[in-house]
């Protein structure tokens, strides 16, 4: 056993980073007046409650459910990957007559050939009300959030294109009102190690300052037939003490599980929530494309 290590942020739950961090207590939500940045993350395993309202955002939140945010069911170690709720098969347009869709997919009038829309998600709600996060002291550190998506598992015959990635921000403060964050898409192979991610496109995202706030990124990219889609949300080190910029979690049901990189917290290949000691938690990240069936 080494020295302690810093310690992921988690809420309502005391228990070690990697290797035998110290544990610390579990903290109230801090009162943040208007104007002025929150605490800085504390050195140990806690963090604020979340509250029950939702605000800011480029969209409304939904509550969940088995009709429009993905599947429930027993967490599980695999990367079958989940579904989300756009729709199911079939629609209007006579393009689609006999057209079955994937689930979390709808198909629509793409000119002479039908298109199948699609919101994957593995999560059976998409309301944050609390974080996972690794901080260095005061300061808080680089936070890399992932999800795969078995493309052949969830009956996606061909190339799927993507177009956003759908996530949550427990809270963003700063200074500056605005705080850059990066999404990547990758092709992942197996064994799922960070070496076996083979890049395919990356934007940058501007989060403002707000709490339990909805983001859509948008980011292009073709992933491959067959292929498992990986999806990477990186929260860079704050530039200045104080700044703070938490990615939602909450506790919903799970299709497959999110993983989390913090070399900071001794995380330095990409472990499940469950393996960093975070097992209740859920990420939420979602990706939006299509394909044709």
């Amino acid at each position: 056993m080494g020295s302690p290590l810093p310690q992921i942020l988690l809420v309502l739950l005391t228990v070690a980073c990697a290797r035998g961090a110290e544990l610390g207590p579990v903290d109230d939500r801090p009162d943040v007046p208007d104007g002025a940045p929150p605490p800085p993350p504390s050195d140990g395993l806690s963090g604020p409650q979340g509250g029950a309202a939702v605000e800011g955002g480029s969209g409304g939140l939904d509550s969940g459910g088995s009709s429009t945010s993905g599947i429930g069911g027993a967490p599980s170690d695999d990367t079958t990957g989940g579904t989300g709720g756009v729709g199911g098969e079939g629609g209007s347009s006579s393009d689609c007559t006999g057209v079955v869709c994937a689930d979390g997919c709808a198909c629509v009038a793409d000119g002479a050939a039908p298109l199948c829309q699609c919101l994957l998600s593995q999560t059976s709600s998409s309301v944050p009300d609390d974080y996972v996060a690794c901080a260095a002291g005061l300061q808080q550190a680089e936070n890399r959030y992932f999800r795969f998506f078995n493309l052949a598992a969830l009956g996606i015959p061909s190339d799927f294109e993507l177009s956003a990635a759908r996530f949550t921000v427990f809270l963003a403060q700063s200074a500056t009102g605005i705080q850059p964050i990066e999404v990547k898409l990758y092709e992942a192979g197996a064994p799922l190690l960070l070496s076996n991610l083979q890049p395919l496109s990356s934007a940058t995202h501007l989060v403002a300052n707000g709490s339990l706030s909805e983001q859509l990124a948008n980011i292009g990219g073709t992933v491959s037939a067959g292929a498992t889609l990986g999806i990477e949300v990186r929260v860079q080190p704050a530039a200045v003490t104080g700044n703070v910029l938490l990615l939602g979690v909450n506790e919903s049901n799970e299709s497959a599980p999110g993983y989390v990189v913090a070399p900071t917290c001794g995380l330095t290949q990409l472990t499940t929530f469950a393996s960093a000691g975070a097992g209740m938690y859920r990420l939420i990240l979602d990706v939006i494309g299509s394909y044709h069936p």
